[in-house]
């Protein structure tokens, strides 16, 4: 059965940044590194500047809030930067997603979808806001966990704003890059 648990409440006045994702997730930076602590990570400098240490990762500037996410490095005049991208007028591409699901042999589950969320055949796009309703019904399916993976890369964008970062702003680069 399904459980939740509340690890501790947070105060307003601990909040530094609060923003949307593409994909609809509420992004929340707390002031104190309360989680780091929780999980007894000590304090360390900023990485190199290494690709892999940013990839894929959200990037969150301190004044400007969520920037989108991080696509890798970028060099320029100034130095290395990290370049992040963040999509905008966000959709799920719904008949892609179901035919990606035929075309690895989960048929049922993609005949399931259809009937529990929209047919492809009218429905081709869903907004990101059905993340949670496609989400649920996956789980209530039992579907792999690849099924669920496949979902996410399934978000598409109309168009996107991208922004780089000198290094010299990144304060932390773990499991989201703050920069300044």
């Amino acid at each position: 059965s399904r459980v939740e648990m509340v690890k501790g409440y947070v105060e307003p006045g601990e909040i530094r940044v609060v923003d949307r994702m593409e994909d609809g997730r509420l992004l929340v930076l707390l002031s104190q590194p309360r989680e780091a602590r929780f999980r007894g990570l000590k304090q360390l400098p900023p990485p190199r500047p290494l690709p892999g240490a940013v990839e894929g990762r959200p990037v969150v500037s301190l004044e400007k809030g969520y920037l989108g996410r991080a696509r890798g490095l970028v060099i320029g005049a100034g130095g290395v930067g990290v370049r992040s991208v963040r999509m905008l007028d966000s959709y799920v591409a719904w008949m892609a997603y179901l035919a990606e699901l035929r075309r690895r042999g989960l048929n049922r589950l993609a005949e399931e979808l259809a009937a529990r969320i929209g047919d492809p055949l009218t429905v081709k796009r869903l907004p990101v806001a059905e993340l949670p309703r496609i989400e649920e019904s996956l789980r209530g399916l039992g579907a792999p966990g690849e099924a669920r993976e496949l979902l996410r890369s399934m978000i598409r964008s109309e168009r996107s704003i991208v922004a780089d970062t000198p290094w010299s702003r990144v304060l932390r680069a773990a499991d989201a890059v703050i920069v300044e």
